[in-house]
């Protein structure tokens, strides 16, 4: 087994990105565009998010006082 393999991104499209944060799309642009959470544009065009990526941020936020 060879250790120095690189794990395999899963990249998701911008609504499917907005979905997993539970944000509009609009919102997702603003993050990517202020750094707040990165993007690749493989085509040169649309947006792709790491799957990882994107949960880590979300789990890391506190809850809002309407889930806690």
């Amino acid at each position: 087994m060879n250790r120095s393999l690189p794990k395999k991104i899963k990249l998701v499209p911008i609504s499917e990105a907005a979905k997993i944060l539970g944000v509009s799309i609009d919102t997702v642009r603003r993050w990517n565009k202020s750094g707040i959470i990165q993007s690749v544009r493989p085509d040169g065009k649309n947006r792709f998010f790491s799957q990882d990526e994107l949960e880590k941020y979300k789990f890391d936020q506190p809850l809002p006082i309407s889930e806690a």
